[in-house]
C-alpha cells in the first residue's frame, strides 16, 4: 500500500483538521520570533539575532508536528509524514514535472528581463550566493511545505475549490514572510517595503500557491513534491544570485498559475477528499 493510500484507508475515527487554526498558528509562531529578530538592528546572521531567526523561520514545521502529533488531523501522524516528506509516495516523473516547472518560472523572468533590457541573460547572473543561503534556501522546502501545501492546502480544499484554497493559503504564506522584509541582510529586505519589488514579490506568492496546489493535486496528494519544487526553486534562484527581475518573475508565476487553473479547471474549482 502506497503511503497516500495508507492515509486515506486510516481517516475513519480520527481528528478532524483546524486549517483556520494551523494556520493562524503558524504566522503567530513566526512573527512571536522574527519581529523580536527585527528589534535587534542586526544582521539575521549575527548572533543572538540568528537564534531568533531561526526559530521563527521553524515555525511551520513546528506547528505542523504539534498539530498532527495531537491529533488535528484525520490520518495517522506517520501516514502525514510519509505524504510530506517520503519520496517513495510519489511517481518519479512527478519529481521531473517539478524540476521542470523550475526551470521555467526560474528561468523565463530571466530571458524576459534581458529581453527588456537587450543584454544577453548571462548578464543579469551576477554569481553564486554565500553558500548559508543555498543552504537555507534548500531547508526552506522541508520546514514549509508540509504545511502550506501538506496540511492547510490538502484540508483546505475539503471544503473550498481548489484554487480559493490555494489563494487563502497564499495570504497566509505572505503575511509569513512580511517580517523578513524588516530584518537586515535578507532578500526581502533588499526589496524595500511598499516598492513596486514588494508588492510583486506577494503577488507572486499568492500565484506560485495555485501552481503548487496544481502540483499537489497532480501528484496525488503527496506534498513531498512540493518540498522538491520549494527547494529546487530556491536553489536555483540562489545558485544564479539574480537582481532586479521581480516583476518579470510576477509575470511568469501569474501566466503560468492563469495556464494550470486553465488546463486543470475540472477540479481546480472543486472540491477534493485526498
Amino acid at each position: 500500500m502506497t503511503p497516500v493510500a495508507a492515509e486515506l484507508a486510516d481517516r475513519a475515527g480520527r481528528g478532524c483538521p483546524r486549517p483556520w487554526w494551523f494556520l493562524a498558528a503558524v504566522v503567530a509562531w513566526t512573527w512571536a520570533f522574527l519581529w523580536p529578530a527585527t528589534l535587534t538592528g542586526q544582521p539575521w546572521l549575527a548572533f543572538p539575532t540568528v537564534l531568533l531567526t531561526v526559530a521563527g523561520l521553524l515555525g511551520p514545521l513546528a506547528i505542523t508536528a504539534a498539530f498532527v502529533g495531537l491529533g488535528w488531523w484525520d490520518a495517522e501522524p506517520r501516514n502525514f509524514w510519509r505524504r510530506a516528506l517520503d519520496p517513495r509516495a510519489v511517481a518519479p516523473r512527478w519529481y521531473a514535472v517539478a524540476l521542470g516547472l523550475t526551470v521555467v518560472l526560474a528561468g523565463a523572468p530571466v530571458a524576459i528581463e534581458a529581453l527588456r533590457r537587450g543584454v544577453p541573460p548571462w548578464d543579469l547572473v551576477t554569481g553564486g550566493a554565500p553558500a548559508v543561503f543555498l543552504l537555507v534556501g534548500l531547508l526552506a522546502g522541508v520546514v514549509e511545505e508540509p504545511a502550506w501545501r501538506g496540511y492547510a492546502q490538502t484540508a483546505l480544499q475539503r471544503g473550498l475549490p481548489v484554487v480559493a484554497a490555494a489563494l487563502l493559503v497564499g495570504v497566509f504564506w505572505a503575511l509569513w514572510h512580511l517580517p523578513l522584509f524588516f530584518l537586515e541582510g535578507t532578500y526581502q529586505a533588499t526589496l524595500g517595503v511598499g516598492t513596486s519589488a514588494f508588492w510583486a514579490f506577494h503577488a507572486a506568492l499568492l500565484a506560485g500557491a495555485v501552481v503548487y496546489a496544481w502540483l499537489l493535486g497532480s501528484a496525488g496528494g503527496a506534498a513531498v513534491v512540493a518540498v522538491v519544487y520549494h527547494a529546487a526553486g530556491n536553489a536555483l534562484r540562489e545558485l544564479w544570485s539574480l537582481g532586479g527581475v521581480e516583476a518579470a518573475e510576477l509575470a511568469t508565476e501569474v501566466a503560468m498559475a492563469c495556464i494550470l487553473v486553465l488546463v486543470g479547471w475540472r477540479w481546480m474549482a472543486r472540491k477534493l477528499e485526498a
